[in-house]
């Protein structure tokens, strides 16, 4: 099973990521067909929707690979990531096909997008030029706010009682500060982005 992990995951999958807003994910056709050529006897299951009190539904696929099955679950989500009430047959085919990436993420392949990591290099890696040591003097300082502002959005993250709440929050964090974050300090934004997810998974089970 090592084997099949580690030859998914090394996949380069840069060309095949779509954005919507701030958020990337993987062409669902693409991926699985990576999944086919590769092992031809992998297979996926829907499983039954979850519906909840106020009419939001969560979706569920698990994909099978040499015999390993991983399950996914996703909340029926509009554009802006916010779970839909009574939700159409659209939203929910949708659903479904994002969810069948993210349990194919689980064997590897794609998976450093929901974990926030830079995508790997197809090529050699370039030596990224030496800073002068005047920068290096004055990146402390924006470092540790970078730090400070990452805890106190993890802590939002953590007292939100809902997953609605979580994404009001997230909704109403500046683009411009998470991409700046993402630029200068990518593993700062990696476990914002990983605890974000962690969160949102919890409402879901």
């Amino acid at each position: 099973m090592t084997d099949v992990f580690n030859k998914l995951v090394g996949i380069n999958v840069g060309d095949k990521i779509e954005k919507k807003g701030r958020f990337s994910y993987l062409s669902w056709s693409w991926a699985w067909k990576e999944v086919k050529s590769k092992y031809p006897d992998a297979s996926f299951e829907v499983h039954d929707d979850v519906v909840y009190p106020d009419g939001t539904r969560e979706v569920r696929v698990s994909v099978a690979i040499e015999g390993l099955t991983h399950m996914m679950w996703l909340p029926v989500m509009n554009n802006t990531n916010n779970a839909i009430s009574n939700p159409n047959a659209r939203d929910v085919n949708d659903a479904r096909m994002r969810c069948l990436v993210k349990a194919i993420a689980l064997h590897g392949l794609g998976l450093y997008i929901y974990a926030g990591e830079d995508i790997p290099q197809a090529t050699e890696p370039q030596k990224p030029a030496p800073k002068p040591q005047q920068k290096e003097t004055k990146a402390l300082p924006d470092q540790q706010k970078a730090i400070e502002w990452c805890k106190g959005l993890i802590a939002k993250y953590d007292a939100a009682p809902t997953l609605k709440a979580l994404h009001d929050i997230d909704r109403n964090t500046p683009d411009e500060h998470l991409n700046a974050l993402k630029q200068d300090y990518p593993k700062l934004h990696a476990r914002l982005i990983q605890r974000f997810t962690e969160k949102e998974n919890s409402y879901e089970q």
